[in-house]
Order: structure tokens, then C-alpha cells, then sequence
């Protein structure tokens, strides 16, 4: 079994405009096998890894959108989290009874403010 295709969804109206400073945006991504989501809902560990644009990375707890049987897990930005214009990557972390490993990485950009 391994993690593919993480499918990042930012919040609706902000996913072609994201600055820095962004609070309360949700990165959410689906664990899929496939083309298939996976239910995670027994992982004891997920998190999701943020590397921002100096290659500083950051371990953030994730949870699940509803129950994780969907293979969608998510974290909400706080202050300090998007303070760089840049590429982002994220990826996904778990651990459950069955399997540890990482998802494939996706990315997307933030942008400067005047």
C-alpha cells in the first residue's frame, strides 16, 4: 500500500489568490491508492509538512475532514504560518495500524502584499 496523489484544496475563494498573512485557509488533501481515496480513519498519526519558499519546514497536526474513511485530512493556517511570498510544497504524513509512510508532494504559491 503506498500514498499517491494528494490533491490540495484550498478554501474556494482563495485558490488562485493566496497572500501572505493568510489565516484560517484550509489546505486539505485527499490520500489516495490510485485513483482511489483510502480510508485513514484508524491512523493514530497524521500530519501535514509545510516547506516554504526558504526550504524552512514545519510539521503541522492534521485532521480529518469527517471521518477519514473519505482520505481527507486538513489543517487550518494560523498567524505565522504563510509569511513568505513563494512556492509552498505540502505533503502528507501517517501512521496507521496497517501502514506508515508519506504521500506524493504538491505545491502552490503565495503572494506579496504591497
Amino acid at each position: 500500500m503506498s500514498l499517491l496523489n494528494p490533491l490540495f484544496n484550498p478554501s474556494a475563494s482563495t485558490r488562485n489568490n493566496i497572500q501572505i498573512g493568510a489565516v484560517g485557509l484550509v489546505i486539505e488533501l485527499e490520500v489516495k491508492e490510485g485513483y482511489c481515496p483510502l480510508d485513514i480513519s484508524d491512523a493514530t498519526i497524521k500530519n501535514i509538512i509545510i516547506k516554504k519558499p526558504d526550504n524552512t519546514v514545519v510539521t503541522k497536526p492534521a485532521a480529518f475532514e469527517s471521518s477519514g474513511t473519505n482520505g481527507l485530512i486538513y489543517y487550518k493556517t494560523v498567524i505565522g504560518d504563510l509569511d513568505q511570498a513563494g512556492e509552498y510544497s505540502v505533503q502528507a504524513y501517517l501512521e496507521t495500524p496497517a501502514f506508515v509512510g508519506y504521500s506524493t508532494i504538491t505545491s502552490f504559491m503565495v503572494y506579496a502584499n504591497l
